[in-house]
């Protein structure tokens, strides 16, 4: 409703906005630096999804890292608090905005069962509370896991997204 949607922080739609910005004059740049070769492209990102996802890796970064996704997502004035409010209120908002409209929005991190206890639990819990997020450790060299993270984003997007990894990064 109009409500929820009011009772997101400003300050976190007018980062987004300028994220927005920037990202799509950076990949006309790339895009015009490739060259003409003639052929139209026709460019279908969503600066909210990857504003989104990299607003959750930073929630485990720290030191330069953070400094530097804070400045790329111009969040850097933004009290982590507030900032983390603001980004539940809005997915919630979002996906309440019309009843004539259907909005999924659908977050998870995979990790390694190796790797898995080294991730700090502040990281899955905030993840989890302000993202909405799923949160899955497998074995990364079961071939199965392939299917199992395929078959997550396949159900989660109406099958709109079908085979989204062709493999496993080893590292």
């Amino acid at each position: 409703s109009n409500q929820e949607a009011e009772d997101v922080d400003p300050a976190l739609p007018a980062a987004n906005t300028a994220f927005a910005v920037k990202l799509f004059q950076e990949l006309n740049a790339a895009e015009l630096a490739a060259g003409d070769d003639g052929d139209k492209t026709n460019l279908f990102v969503s600066p909210l999804s990857i504003s989104t996802a990299l607003s959750m890796v930073y929630q485990g970064a720290t030191g330069e890292t953070r400094t530097a996704i804070a400045q790329a997502l111009e969040v850097q004035g933004i009290d982590p608090v507030v900032l983390n409010g603001a980004w539940k209120s809005l997915i919630h908002s979002l996906e309440n905005v019309d009843d004539d409209v259907i909005l999924a929005i659908a977050d998870s991190v995979w990790m390694d069962d190796a790797f898995a206890p080294a991730v700090k639990q502040d990281f899955l819990d905030a993840v989890i509370e302000y993202f909405d997020s799923e949160v899955y450790t497998e074995d990364f060299g079961d071939p199965a896991t392939l299917e199992t993270i395929n078959g997550w984003v396949e159900d989660h997007t109406n099958g709109k997204i079908q085979d989204l990894l062709d493999q496993i990064p080893t590292d």
